[in-house]
């Protein structure tokens, strides 16, 4: 279909898709950039198709889209139809150029022809054979037009530009041949045609791909679009881009037909690449939008990334805990006073006896006895926050103390002897171990849950595995390498720090 065509690979490749699909696809872009070649293109594909191609106006009627009056008709039966053989009702492919500038008459004819397929002709209605309409135009549609219900009937949308290759430049400006009229060996019968019909329904989508795409609607109720003043200042502005229900359920449609016409009887995320043609409503959405789609593409990547990264921390965490356990153990060596949650000592009959003290802290509390005056230390006692009612003390530096208290924090002195803790002179007994009660053990050294190193390899070949996809991917092309190239970087230098802090992990020892 493309034979010919220079860099417009993409643009007849979503047409193609549009088209078996059975849905409505409009180029947007300046003239003589070969729109209506593309269109003309289309009807090659179908066996013995036949095509409708107008170009609109503002004076524009109805007879010159969908036919004439019937007079015959009129006379002879009294009926008001239309003689529409060689119009629009009896296309296969559809090319209406300068779209909006059809007036109200034929754009409600329009709606329902497109969505429903259906055209009414006097009194019948008239399925139509229409595989394809593809609209064109070089400006949007006026916020102010009451173009809403059309616009949204397309459910491709693709901002068309001239060849931006100089070797496919030079090779265009050269070649003498006539492109318009094409001969495809390979085109699609009826029967064919209407057997993927059938086909297309049958195909699957996922869970994660719907779970993808549920987190892609919700992205499009605050999307961040970056504005340039005059004095060249950026600032950023969340708008909510608004998708009908009706449009999911046709971008639905044309992700299923995109895996069978790659051969594949379920959506896989590389489809997910379509949505960039299918969401944005204003020009300034299509990159904002086309990051949250690249993004949602690698979402099961990214996430399995975060939460090894998760583990990793923990594990970490756990370490330190351990190491800190173990210096702790050697600071109090005093096997017989009971142990909670491996840092803290129990402060008996202390409120609602539910008072907890730091073993280092205790360690480093002064004794009674070498305290001068009755002086003793600095300390604090607070609630915790896991809501149980739990009391904690802590040392505490009056220097570094901020102005003002946390609501329920209060200050008190602390002094301590071997088997107590005094506070604000008033002594407390630490809770000890009784004769048949064994003392928690210090940890061994702690062995990492899981292959750290095969768990990152794991990610790794996923991501090179959705990048293969992607670029094989029949609507995959250059813009897309580039957008998808700078996400897996980033993503590939969050691996990279990932890598050393497995290394830093793994030669952790304790």
């Amino acid at each position: 279909m493309s034979t010919g065509l220079y860099d417009k690979q993409t643009e007849c490749a979503l047409v193609l898709l549009t088209a078996i699909a059975g849905e409505s696809i409009l180029l947007l872009g300046p003239p003589g950039i070969g729109k209506s070649l593309i269109a003309r293109r289309a009807k090659a594909v179908f066996k013995n198709a036949k095509s409708f191609e107008y170009l609109m106006s503002r004076f524009s009627t109805p007879d010159e889209i969908f036919g004439p009056v019937s007079i015959r008709k009129m006379k002879d039966e009294d009926k008001y139809e239309r003689s529409i053989d060689g119009y629009m009702p009896t296309a296969d492919v559809v090319f209406l150029d300068e779209i909006w500038k059809a007036g109200p008459a034929i754009q409600n004819s329009l709606l329902t022809a497109i969505n429903e397929k259906i055209y009414r002709n006097g009194e019948k209605d008239i399925h139509l054979p229409m595989k394809v309409l593809i609209g064109a135009s070089n400006e949007l549609p006026d916020s102010d037009a009451g173009l809403e219900a059309l616009w949204d009937r397309f459910i491709v949308r693709m901002v068309c530009e001239g060849i931006s290759r100089r070797d496919d430049f030079e090779n265009m400006i050269l070649d003498d041949q006539v492109n318009t009229n094409l001969s495809i060996k390979r085109s699609v019968s009826e029967k064919e045609y209407h057997q993927w019909q059938s086909e297309i329904i049958k195909v699957n989508v996922p869970q994660n791909i719907l779970d993808s795409i549920n987190s892609i609607r919700e992205a499009l109720k605050a999307v961040t679009i970056q504005h340039t003043d005059e004095d060249g200042e950026t600032e950023d502005e969340s708008c909510f881009v608004y998708v009908s229900d009706r449009r999911w359920k046709k971008i639905i449609r044309l992700l299923r037909t995109s895996a069978l016409m790659q051969g594949r009887n379920t959506v896989v995320h590389s489809d997910l690449l379509l949505l960039k043609y299918c969401l944005w409503q204003e020009i300034e959405h299509i990159e904002p939008v086309n990051k949250i789609i690249i993004r949602s593409i690698f979402t099961e990547s990214t996430l399995a990334l975060l939460n090894l990264k998760k583990e990793i921390n923990d594990y970490l965490r756990n370490l330190k805990e351990n190491q800190a356990y173990s210096k702790i153990l050697k600071q109090e060596p005093d096997d017989k006073k009971k142990i909670y949650d491996r840092f803290y000592y129990h402060v008996l009959d202390h409120g609602i006896g539910n008072t907890y003290i730091a073993i280092a802290d205790f360690a480093n509390v002064p004794l009674k006895t070498s305290v001068r005056h009755g002086l003793g230390e600095h300390g604090i006692i607070y609630e915790g926050k896991n809501g149980d009612k739990r009391y904690f003390i802590r040392l505490y530096d009056p220097i570094n103390r901020s102005s003002s208290f946390p609501e329920g924090w209060r200050l008190t002195n602390l002094m301590r002897d071997n088997d107590g803790i005094y506070l604000d002179g008033v002594k407390y007994k630490i809770e000890t171990i009784s004769d048949n009660e064994e003392q928690a053990a210090p940890f061994s050294k702690l062995q990492p849950p899981k292959d750290y190193y095969h768990e990152i390899e794991e990610i790794c070949a996923q991501i090179k595995y959705i990048q293969d996809g992607l670029a094989s991917n029949l609507f995959y092309n250059p813009e897309d390498k580039k957008h998808i190239s700078d996400f897996v970087e980033k993503l590939n230098k969050e691996i990279a720090i990932t890598r050393v802090s497995i290394s830093k992990t793994l030669s952790d020892d304790i």
